[in-house]
């Protein structure tokens, strides 16, 4: 029950006397002495099952997504690893003098490994230097300036298909 009562500035002030409000849904007792509301409020179990049948068709979505994503990180740590097999190649020949450096296929397309247990034996290496003119085109004529392209191969973990890494650099006699 609400009382009014007029103060002196003007605004209507409420004074509660109820201690209890009452919500318009039916309170009874439950068994075990706690309150329950027979409003019909919470969830039936057609509603629970639905709800969590949408969960997992997410879940296993989320999960399906796991293998692929881990060959992708595969794939990633097979492109570092023939950087890493170029860059030794290249750092190996630069140890070399300039005159020492034969034009040509100095490595052929070759398995780095024999063993099929090491991590090497997926990995294929080709090696090419080139004399290179100024504009960086293969030339005939040796002007100082020599091309090695280090290229590696490797079968990609995402559909199989063979995938290479080149690099290169120029090695002057100068």
């Amino acid at each position: 029950m609400i009382k009014k009562n007029k103060v002196n500035t003007g605004f209507t002030q409420h004074h509660f006397h109820s201690s209890k409000l009452s919500l318009n849904s039916k309170e009874t007792k439950s068994s075990a002495g706690l309150p329950s509301t027979s409003s019909g409020a919470g969830f039936t179990l057609l509603e629970a099952v639905f709800a969590i049948s949408i969960l997992l068709i997410g879940l296993v979505a989320i999960v399906q997504f796991f293998p692929f994503a881990a060959k992708i990180i595969g794939d990633s740590q097979s492109l570092t690893t023939t950087s890493n097999l170029a860059l030794a190649k290249i750092e190996e020949l630069k140890s070399s003098s300039y005159d020492e450096l034969t034009v040509g296929t100095i490595e052929a397309k070759h398995r780095l490994s024999s063993d099929p247990s090491s991590y090497l034996y997926q990995y294929q290496r080709q090696t090419v230097i080139e004399t290179v003119n100024g504009n960086l085109d293969p030339s005939g004529s040796d002007i100082g300036l020599k091309k090695i392209t280090v290229t590696v191969f490797w079968h990609s973990r995402i559909g199989s298909q063979e995938k290479s890494n080149q690099i290169y650099t120029l090695i002057s006699d100068y």
